[in-house]
């Protein structure tokens, strides 16, 4: 939401945050995004982004990066653009960690 109302008063303070609305498009394959990361910390037993570290997002950053085939072996790369998203939802937190406080 921080991203789609860049003046509201809980954001505006932010130092980094976005002071441009991002588009609806641009938001929602965002929050997809977040929500793949969000899941996928959950599946590693991550219960709090607290416990979020630089080990924790190159796991995340390699997870996207991979395509798998069934025996979990490495078949191939993802897109540019799906590596560059996974990078984005982890700065997009952290601009805005603040707001998590």
């Amino acid at each position: 939401m921080a991203m789609l109302a860049p003046r509201h008063d809980a954001v505006m303070p932010l130092p980094h945050a976005y002071r441009t609305p991002l588009h609806l498009g641009t938001a929602f394959g965002r929050l997809a995004e977040l929500t793949r990361f969000l899941n996928w910390l959950a599946s590693q037993g991550t219960t709090s982004l607290a416990d979020v570290d630089e080990d924790r997002c190159e796991a995340w950053l390699a997870h996207r990066r991979y395509l798998l085939d069934d025996e979990g072996h490495v078949a191939g790369e993802r897109s540019p653009a799906t590596r560059r998203a996974a990078a984005q939802v982890v700065a997009d937190l952290v601009t805005h960690w603040e707001l998590f406080t």
